[in-house]
């Protein structure tokens, strides 16, 4: 009988420490465990740690501890920059308040935001040439890219890439509001062996791919994504696609020929209706107040592309 998926500890350092649920684990399982666990904590470090929550918020977590940070960070998508930015330095602040401060850094499903807070903390403080902070460097490297880098999406990379870019100055973003055009899919069909496509329709709708982007990144009027840059785009049956925004920049003269990417008089929208393909948002009700970002899924009732 295959044991039971337990929860995992590891320590990245002396005062980093990460927990990890995953998500076979029962209910029953990850109580008993994480209970366990709290009171290892506590018994060694006391009141001198602060949990920070990666995964949806817990009331049993905020029971079990005296000091909880729920982050309110959606699995398997990217957190915006003004949030990493501030557990980043709420992290900082702890762990200089007082050396016998520990945190831990606690997930329950997919490890991919556990990677993308480890590695923007290692930006966060890459300005500083101690010794110490140098080993501890190291050790959340070799952890990062042993154990989460390869579990991460593309627009969690992506996303950590531009807080990184920021810190070192390299990347300034833009300021002005921008418009979304258009988005064109460019894909290879299906051809049957005597050269027509092959037409195949599904009574259901299955995602093609997800992407999150910052409007700060966009410099010109277009930004271009290929298939590697999407979020799930390797799990369907797409074998190359690349995806085309193109943007209006509120305070640029309008673009010439633009009029030929809106839609025609023939294609109506009902913005009332409540069919998922219309109103998409996945960030609306844990980010409501955030901007600058654009998330969106791509459906497709006709496969493969």
């Amino acid at each position: 009988m295959e044991e039971p998926r337990r929860l995992d500890l590891t320590y990245i350092t002396e005062r980093i420490i990460t927990t990890y649920c995953p998500p076979e684990c029962t209910e029953e399982t990850y109580m008993q465990n994480l209970h366990q666990i709290l009171l290892m904590l506590q018994s060694k470090h006391g009141h001198n740690y602060m949990l920070i929550n990666l995964s949806q918020n817990n009331d049993a977590l905020t029971h079990m501890n005296h000091k909880v940070l729920d982050t309110g960070w959606v699995d398997f998508l990217a957190p915006n920059l003004d949030q990493m930015f501030s557990v980043c330095t709420m992290m900082e602040n702890w762990l200089q308040t007082n050396l016998k401060h520990i945190l831990v850094l606690h997930s329950r499903g997919g490890k991919g935001l556990l990677g993308v807070l480890v590695a923007s903390y290692i930006h966060f403080t890459n300005m500083s040439a101690s010794a110490d902070l140098s080993l501890d460097h190291f050790a959340m490297r070799r952890f990062y890219n042993d154990k989460l880098s390869a579990l991460m999406t593309p627009s969690q990379k992506r996303y950590v890439w531009m807080m990184g870019s920021i810190l070192k100055g390299g990347l300034r973003l833009c300021p002005s509001p921008s418009f979304l055009l258009c988005v064109a899919l460019h894909g290879i069909p299906k051809i049957n062996p005597d050269g027509g496509k092959q037409q195949i329709r599904s009574a259901s709708r299955q995602a093609v791919f997800r992407l999150q982007f910052h409007t700060g990144l966009v410099q010109g009027r277009t930004l271009t994504f290929s298939k590697a840059d999407l979020d799930s785009a390797s799990e369907g049956r797409i074998y190359n696609l690349l995806l085309l925004l193109l943007f209006q920049l509120l305070s640029s003269f309008p673009c010439a020929g633009r009029e030929l990417w809106h839609n025609g008089h023939s294609v109506t929208v009902d913005y009332d209706t409540l069919d998922p393909l219309v109103r998409r948002d996945s960030y609306q009700e844990t980010c409501s107040l955030q901007t600058g970002k654009v998330h969106f899924s791509v459906f497709n009732q006709e496969f493969p592309l």
